[in-house]
């Protein structure tokens, strides 16, 4: 599967927990989930974004799937959607795989990305 699969997967997911909730927390970059995703895969393969737009969209896809995950048949708890999101899925390895290019970079504001605010504390472990 790759990363616009999984978006996709979920965005009758998340259609529905913004039905129930009647907000969402997504729409900060201004992008739309796919685009979003490619933002993610391009800093992978290519030249790194600017550091604002590329965290504003990596915080619009950890929020949307975190969103899309609430309103799974079973949903668990916050804390059991933050492990799926980390154990399970395309973005959180993406994610994972990125770290070591921001934390590389020259620019200061990608290696504040990199190494502060793109993956949590709880989840830092996973870096290799």
């Amino acid at each position: 599967m790759t990363s616009t699969a999984e978006i996709d997967r979920l965005a009758a997911w998340y259609d529905r927990a913004i039905a129930a909730q009647g907000r969402t927390t997504v729409g900060v970059s201004g992008l739309d989930m796919p685009a979003a995703g490619k933002l993610v895969a391009a800093a992978l393969q290519d030249s790194l974004p600017p550091a604002q737009p590329l965290k504003q969209a990596i915080d619009d896809l950890k929020a949307y799937y975190l969103e899309a995950a609430s309103a799974f048949p079973d949903p668990g708890s916050s804390r059991t959607r933050k492990a799926w999101l980390w154990d399970e899925t395309i973005l959180a390895r993406s994610l994972i795989a990125l770290q070591p290019k921001l934390a590389a970079s020259a620019d200061a504001q990608h290696k504040i990305l990199g190494n502060l605010t793109m993956i949590p504390a709880t989840e830092r472990h996973r870096l290799v």
